[in-house]
């Protein structure tokens, strides 16, 4: 092991001095480069911080920091700071679920009833006798976001340190009407994602959360990914909210002690991680770059249907499929009250992410995704 080591460490200085002797900057200088960059967009949007990150498929990475992680403390902003990742953490349930398919445990095209219709909430459930797995994936289903409204916040605001359970995320998503007939409209919807874990949990009989832990944290080496299950987890970064509020109560995401305000379990399989920048990149070059999932599953998550997010944006099998001047960009973008979250496989060959510990997307003024790209194009540029 030591003497592999030594020979990543030589490879990855001769690939420097190679692209020195190319006229290319080295990683040191690519990373002032971007630390520079993002400093330039902070000073101009004004937003606490951010963190970015890219991982390149010869194992060549970086990840950079701006701003403050606890600005009220003084406290600078880390590149392996730790942040809620919001949806972005569906992409881990879904590569779970997509194995467990490609094992034949599940049915991409199985009805929904036929994992969960013997439960005795499920005849509340608006299309859920008509519903598929697949609409579920491609938020096709018609089922309307459980997320919202005051009760719904009430709850989560009074949850305190008692955990969350799938069990008890379910009845905010029961007796609504539905938004139109599977198949015949696109909303997005966390809603979907759950209804999708609960169908695979209950068909594998085994647990999310500790199935992904197995199959992608441990394996991929993303030690600053955790399962956010808690208040209380190690190394948090204060985050700033504005549109959620009605979730935190307050204006700052953590209490005195660093714990979140509120109870993060209630998110589930509609993201439900803690994460870093670099995790996030590395992940999405293992997920894109095709490390997880058979070619021919990886294929078929990447035909997306039309989505209302942005012109020309589609929503593949957990993936949101989006135009970049390279072609399309497959990763996903999330939201948590008081951080936002965008990771992205890009040029067709690695991934970047990068993180805010705010929610305002006026703090932002261009939009995350558009910051992560313009860095990536940095980097694209700097190691081709």
């Amino acid at each position: 092991m030591r003497g592999m080591k030594i020979r990543v460490a030589l490879g990855l200085a001769a690939l420097t001095i190679f692209a020195a002797a190319q006229g290319q900057p080295t990683l040191t200088e690519l990373n002032q480069r971007l630390v520079e960059r993002l400093k330039a967009f902070q000073s101009e949007a004004g937003f606490p911080g951010a963190t970015f990150a890219y991982v390149l498929p010869d194992g060549r990475q970086g990840a950079v920091a701006v701003g403050f992680a606890d600005k009220e403390r003084n406290k600078t902003m880390q590149p392996d700071a730790r942040m809620p990742a919001g949806s972005t953490g569906k992409t881990f349930f879904a590569a779970w679920i997509l194995q467990e398919i490609e094992g034949g445990r599940l049915g991409l095209d199985d009805p929904l009833a036929k994992h969960l219709g013997g439960e005795a909430w499920f005849k509340r459930l608006a299309n859920g006798e008509a519903v598929t797995l697949r609409q579920l994936f491609l938020h096709q289903s018609g089922i309307p976001e459980h997320v919202y409204g005051e009760a719904v916040h009430q709850a989560i605001r009074g949850r305190g340190d008692k955990p969350w359970t799938p069990a008890d995320i379910v009845p905010f998503a029961l007796d609504s009407k539905p938004l139109f007939e599977p198949g015949k409209g696109w909303a997005y919807a966390d809603t979907n994602y759950i209804l999708l874990a609960l169908a695979a949990e209950a068909a594998t009989k085994q647990n999310g959360y500790a199935e992904i832990e197995r199959r992608f944290l441990r394996p991929f080496g993303l030690k600053g990914t955790q399962p956010a299950t808690k208040r209380d987890m190690e190394g948090l970064t204060m985050g700033y909210t504005t549109l959620g509020r009605d979730f935190v109560g307050q204006e700052t995401t953590l209490d005195d002690k660093g714990a979140f305000r509120v109870n993060p379990g209630f998110e589930w399989a509609g993201g439900g991680f803690v994460s870093t920048s670099q995790d996030l990149a590395r992940w999405a070059l293992s997920l894109f770059g095709g490390k997880v999932l058979k070619p021919e599953t990886l294929t078929l998550a990447k035909q997306g249907v039309a989505a209302r997010t942005g012109p020309g944006d589609q929503y593949g099998l957990g993936v949101q499929i989006r135009d970049g001047e390279w072609g399309k960009g497959y990763g996903h973008g999330g939201f948590y009250p008081g951080y936002l979250t965008e990771m992205e496989y890009v040029y067709d060959r690695f991934g970047v992410a990068i993180q805010f510990n705010t929610d305002s997307g006026q703090a932002l003024l261009r939009g995350r995704r558009r910051v992560m790209l313009e860095m990536a194009k940095m980097v694209h540029e700097a190691t081709r």
